[in-house]
């Protein structure tokens, strides 16, 4: 009974969308039928506050500290885990009109952020229609980015902080796009002498 209401509030949604555009007097490109389809299907997006006990969609695991020596780089690996039944679009979704993940890290001073690097995410379709791919993450994934210290980095802990922005959904629901916050420490040593040489 429940999967039939589902279904008859679906079509409902899509005909209203539909009666909403010939009134407006608005016919959507071919590059656009998926965003309507998508739209009128899943119907409005919903909030976490709908859906009982609001589960924990993304967490980020926390990132050990990382140990850098001054005028030298390294990569720290940012893991994050999707909750089962859930996925967050990736980084490169395949249409424009979905927000993809990204991360953003602010260093202090003698710190550099260098190049962000995502994973390659997978490519699934909602059984409402299976012409349309989603790429997303799910389960676990990892972001990496570089880190530079400068060569007069002075030696101690220095803290960088930033956020991942990320839309997650369900087979039946997307909800607002989130930022969550990040932050981790990096370990600066003294440079060595051969290195100060150079």
């Amino acid at each position: 009974m429940k999967e039939n209401m589902l279904k008859r509030k679906r079509a409902t949604n899509f005909r209203l969308a539909f009666l909403l555009m010939l009134l407006a007097g608005i016919f959507p490109r071919p590059d656009q039928a998926a965003i309507v389809r998508r739209t009128a299907v899943l119907g409005a997006i919903t909030t976490f506050d709908d859906i009982p006990g609001k589960p924990q969609v993304l967490t980020v695991i926390p990132a050990a500290p990382v140990a850098l020596s001054a005028g030298h780089s390294a990569v720290v690996e940012l893991k994050f885990h999707v909750g089962s039944g859930y996925h967050v679009n990736s980084n490169k979704p395949h249409a424009d009109y979905l927000i993809p993940t990204t991360l953003s890290l602010t260093a202090p001073a003698r710190i550099t952020i260098g190049k962000v690097t995502y994973p390659t995410g997978t490519d699934i379709t909602l059984p409402f229609d299976p012409t349309d791919k989603l790429n997303v993450y799910s389960g676990d994934f990892s972001v990496s980015a570089g880190l530079l210290a400068s060569a007069k980095a002075a030696p101690g802990t220095y803290a960088v902080k930033g956020d991942i922005h990320y839309q997650a959904c369900n087979d039946n629901s997307c909800f607002p796009p989130k930022k969550m916050p990040i932050q981790f420490d990096v370990v600066v040593s003294a440079a060595s002498k051969r290195s100060s040489r150079r």
